[in-house]
């Protein structure tokens, strides 16, 4: 390698572990801007697509980050690994790094491009309505970059830079919407703005063209050989995908099964009860952020009581949800038809996926939702993988199957299924928490 490009050597600085008060406060920032450019970019894709471009632009939008969901195991195994790296660095001067993470990480990113690309001809006519080869290309390349830059954001975490990890955060959301918004206005299909998305997945290649500390994440080192490194990713990224599952890809099993696929109501109805889940999750995800951190810390300390340590989070974020639903219900339409309005000719539609008991329990489902990811999250805390893809795989699993065979329409069947699953899920976390606490 050019002795021009920074190494990470054994002068490494002390690992601290513990964030300050500013770098706390800009990983909210990020957090905060991801969640405001994520329902702006909805509302440019509902207010420049006609109708239907809008449901295929939707579940698009969800394929991406399902797939992004998936990828983003990559992002906790190499922050994992990098962080190892510098405590073994520090401690022991004799020490023999592993496999540069970011190429190692591209590897990853290939494989699952080639699995998408591999299967697309079983399911891409079913899920996206046109542009099917050019959209499944997107999700191609996406998922291959986007490797690359979790694996790069990860070192970031890993080398504790948190104002760079929040800058490629804030920097990707961004780019993202100014980006949507100039294919928008400039040419106006969906294509465009599905390319638009996708480009992001490029935001990491500016940080090391532009920034010493960027330079310096792109040879960042695991604490392991390529062998186990690999192995190990792939198990986060199984992990990852049982989530992602049911976070950011429900849209699609709603779109997959819906059997009147030629009824424009019907596709219409996807898409605006899509973007419904997208608007109501959004106050309940936001203070989870914050909850996160707090649980963990709590159930680590209190492993032989773990019901005790999450009960004020978790009755936290029902209480959230109450709430939220009861505002859904009286504000909710109001609220939805200044930021989605209505196209001409789909009111109906519109009011129908809108109506204020509809938005109400869609926020509920969000604090049931959350439920599982906190829980899900304690479970990661205590390193116990299984008993995580567990919970989120039960989840999906059950999700899934009520949403394609149980004999309601999509409105009542996507409630339905967004209660039943997670709520399962959850329960499988808590069993499984209390019985380690007995061991």
């Amino acid at each position: 390698m050019s002795s021009n490009v920074p190494q990470e050597n054994s002068r490494v600085k002390p690992i601290r572990g513990k964030l300050t008060r500013w770098q706390s406060l800009a990983i909210l920032a990020t957090s905060l801007v991801a969640a405001l450019t994520s329902l702006l970019a909805t509302v440019i894709a509902q207010r420049l697509l006609p109708g239907e471009e809008v449901t295929d632009f939707m579940i698009f939008w969800s394929a991406i980050f399902a797939v992004y969901g998936v990828v983003s195991g990559v992002q906790q195994e190499v922050t994992r690994a990098v962080s190892s790296h510098r405590v073994k660095t520090a401690s022991d001067a004799s020490y023999e790094a592993g496999v540069y993470v970011v190429p190692a990480a591209g590897v990853i990113g290939i494989i699952i491009a080639v699995i998408l690309a591999i299967t697309s001809f079983g399911w891409s006519s079913t899920i996206f309505l046109r542009d099917t080869t050019s959209t499944v290309v997107l999700l191609c390349v996406g998922a291959a970059l986007y490797a690359i830059h979790s694996a790069y954001n990860g070192a970031s975490a890993g080398r504790e830079r948190w104002y760079l990890y929040s800058a490629i955060g804030s920097a990707e959301c961004i780019w993202r919407l100014v980006a949507m918004a100039f294919a928008g206005i400039a040419i106006g299909t969906s294509i465009a703005i599905k390319s638009a998305v996708v480009s992001t997945v490029l935001i990491w290649f500016l940080f090391v063209v532009l920034s010493r500390q960027g330079r310096k994440n792109a040879v960042a080192r695991a604490d392991v050989s390529a062998k186990p490194f690999l192995r190990n990713v792939t198990i986060a990224v199984l992990s990852a995908a049982a989530s992602a599952v049911l976070m950011t890809g429900f849209p699609i099993f709603m779109k997959a099964s819906e059997s009147s696929q030629d009824n424009a109501d019907a596709i219409v109805t996807v898409g605006v009860l899509t973007l419904a889940i997208s608007l109501t999750r959004s106050p309940i995800m936001i203070p989870l952020q914050g909850f996160q951190s707090v649980a963990v810390s709590l159930f680590l300390q209190n492993r032989e009581s773990p019901l005790i340590a999450l009960r004020k989070p978790l009755l936290g974020l029902l209480g959230i949800g109450a709430l939220g639903a009861v505002l859904a219900w009286i504000i909710g339409p109001f609220l939805f038809r200044i930021i989605y309005p209505a196209k001409p000719g789909q009111e109906v539609v519109y009011d129908a996926a809108s109506a204020g008991p509809v938005l109400a329990l869609l926020t509920f489902a969000s604090a049931v939702m959350a439920l599982l990811v906190l829980s899900g999250t304690a479970v990661l805390a205590a390193n116990e993988h299984r008993l995580y893809i567990l919970g989120w795989g039960s989840a999906a699993v059950v999700s899934i199957l009520v949403i394609f065979f149980i004999p309601l329409d999509i409105i009542p069947r996507t409630i339905f299924a967004l209660y039943v699953g997670p709520l399962l899920g959850f329960s499988v976390n808590l069993t499984g928490m209390v019985a380690l606490a007995k061991r």
